[in-house]
Parts: structure tokens; sequence; C-alpha cells
């Protein structure tokens, strides 16, 4: 069942195959290992809203199709917006002008 997936198994993947041990700042593999347990989990992949669509843990309010089809993953890809916001990455909404301010002095 669903109980015994391996959702580190997953992790791992994600993280050492297709980043391909690529992040070597202590801190900047917590922060993905974090995101990976944010959004890679049962709660997030296994669950449905109310409409039969299955929810997401993304601030940005994403419905993944319940087919296999390409397409339909693709629509849902391109429907996305061109930038990030922060709180999509759980940021507070000022942290642009924090940034900057780092920046600039």
């Amino acid at each position: 069942g669903s109980k015994d997936f391996q959702w580190e198994f997953v992790h791992g993947l994600f993280e050492n195959a297709i980043y391909g041990g690529r992040v070597d700042n202590y801190f900047d593999m917590r922060v993905l290992r974090s995101y990976l347990e944010q959004l890679f989990h049962l709660q997030v992949i296994g669950s449905l809203n109310a409409r039969g669509k299955k929810k997401t843990g993304f601030s940005y309010l994403i419905s993944l199709p319940n087919s296999c089809s390409i397409l339909d993953y693709r629509n849902i890809i391109e429907s996305l917006p061109e930038d990030d916001k922060p709180d999509f990455f759980g940021l507070p909404a000022n942290i642009a002008r924090s940034s900057q301010r780092m920046i600039s002095s």
C-alpha cells in the first residue's frame, strides 16, 4: 500500500540523480531537502480535495490531472506564471526588497 512507499528513495533520486550531486553548499542542500520533503509526500501526492482533484502543497493553486496524458500536464506547466512569487517558496512577499537592500550595502 501507500504506507509502504519509500519517500526517502524518491527524495534521494531528486537530490542525487536529477541534481547530479551538484549542490555543494550545505545550506543549499538543506533547503533542497526541505522542499523535497514538503512537496513529495503522501498528503500531497496521494490525497484528493472535495472536487476529486489532487491537492498539492504549493501555495500557487495547482491541480494535477487524474490522467496520464502528457498534454494535460503540459497545459498545466504552460499556465504557470513566468516568474516565481516568493510565497511559492515559503518566503515573505517583501524578500526581493530585503535582498536588494543587502546587495546595495
